[in-house]
Formats: C-alpha cells, structure tokens, sequence
C-alpha cells in the first residue's frame, strides 16, 4: 500500500513540475512582457541600423543575412545604442 501511495505521489509531483510551460501571448502586443524577456525571449538585432525586432516583425525578412544576429539578452544592446523597431515594438 505505501508503494502504491508513494508512486502516486511521485506522479503528482512530476505531473506539477511539467507543467510550467508558458502561456501563448498575443504576439501583436505593443511591448514584450517581461516574463517573456525573463524566459529567454529571442530578439532579432540589425547590426546595421542599430535596431531590434520581435521575432515576428515583417521587417526581419529585409534584413541583410549579414546584418542579422539575435540575442535573449536585449538590455545589453539597449545599453549599446540599439533601438526597437517602429512596426513591431513600439505599434
């Protein structure tokens, strides 16, 4: 019986630590949250305009392959100069 209880337990306890996955968000919001920027939320950087993009912006697909990087830590462009994008950040 306390084998049985204990499995169950343990099923239960793995069951909750699962299912920590993010929710979908609405990607046409005007600013990324911030449980987005904390889970590693992928920017999309030109490196020649200085700019960076959500990862859904139409503008990406202009962006010379050279041009492009991305980063999930988008405060230390921001310190950098780097500003966000017209279309997809700042709507």
């Amino acid at each position: 019986m306390k084998r049985i209880l204990f499995i169950i337990l343990a099923l239960c306890v793995l069951f909750i630590s699962c299912d920590d996955t993010p929710s979908i968000e609405n990607e046409s919001s005007s600013e990324l949250s911030s449980e987005q920027e904390s889970m590693g939320y992928e920017y999309i950087l030109n490196t020649s305009t200085l700019k960076y993009h959500a990862q859904f912006c139409s503008v990406i697909p202009t962006i010379k392959e050279e041009n492009r990087s991305t980063t999930t830590n988008i405060e230390f462009y921001i310190e950098r100069g780097y500003v966000p994008c017209e279309k997809c950040i700042l709507r």
